[in-house]
């Protein structure tokens, strides 16, 4: 267990975290931003927000993830910009399992907003995996605040 902390707080591997994390994240932003009626729809097809809130979602989670990816890669910020996206992470995690149980087969809308990959354990598993990345970013400690 020792050597699985040091490994996942190495700061080689923080930093390369902190890039495969912020470019995931900026990538993933892009098209929700250019498609917010679409990402709009695909938070609907989860059943789980009031119906009012899920526009006012679309238009600002997409820039959340955005600025949150940018921080990471440039280095500022990047406790509070990891910690942003790890709650946002549970959250995706928490939606997906829960349309996972009620049987529904929709789109994630993670990066394509127009069909794209359809929710499942793998998707659920890659959240996961991103989520211990972005987790272990938020936890390094302080000294993080440099540029790749």
């Amino acid at each position: 267990m020792t050597f699985l902390k040091t490994f996942l707080t190495h700061r080689v591997i923080i930093v390369l975290f902190r890039v495969i994390i912020g470019a995931i994240f900026i990538w993933a932003s892009l098209d929700k931003i250019a498609h917010a009626s679409d990402f709009s729809r695909a938070i609907h097809n989860y059943r789980i927000m009031p119906v009012l809130t899920e526009n006012i979602m679309a238009i600002s989670l997409p820039w959340l993830e955005l600025l949150a990816g940018l921080f990471l890669i440039i280095g500022y910020r990047v406790r509070g910009a990891a910690t942003v996206i790890s709650a946002l992470l549970m959250i995706f995690i928490m939606a997906i399992t829960v349309a996972l149980l009620r049987g529904l087969d929709i789109s994630c809308g993670c990066f394509d907003t127009q069909g794209g990959a359809k929710i499942g354990l793998d998707i659920l598993f890659q959240d996961l995996l991103m989520l211990v990345m972005s987790g272990s970013i938020a936890l390094a400690g302080p000294g993080q605040e440099t540029r790749p």
